[in-house]
């Protein structure tokens, strides 16, 4: 399964996930802080790699995963790369 986090600085320079997008049927599905969530499902972010630049939301699936990375780039807010996980076994 592949999953994006998304990290916030917070006193100390301890860093604390905010929120996690994973990859489920094809759609990005949020869980973690429900209004940084909500609002990136509503307003989506850019990706930069597009030309031109297009929004993508999580419905857009890993495009959105990949575009989080550039979207979320400062000192406070970061995400990860994509994480790629090995499927669990039943």
């Amino acid at each position: 399964m592949s999953r994006v986090e998304i990290y916030r600085l917070k006193k100390g320079g301890v860093q604390e996930v905010v929120a996690e997008f994973s990859l489920v049927d094809n759609k990005a599905v949020g869980k973690g802080n429900e209004q940084f969530v909500k609002r990136l499902e509503t307003e989506g972010v850019l990706d930069k790699a597009a030309k031109p630049p297009a929004k993508v939301f999580p419905t857009d699936g890993s495009r959105f995963l990949q575009s989080l990375k550039s979207h979320f780039n400062s000192g406070y807010l970061t995400a990860s790369e994509v994480i790629e996980d090995a499927p669990k076994e039943a």
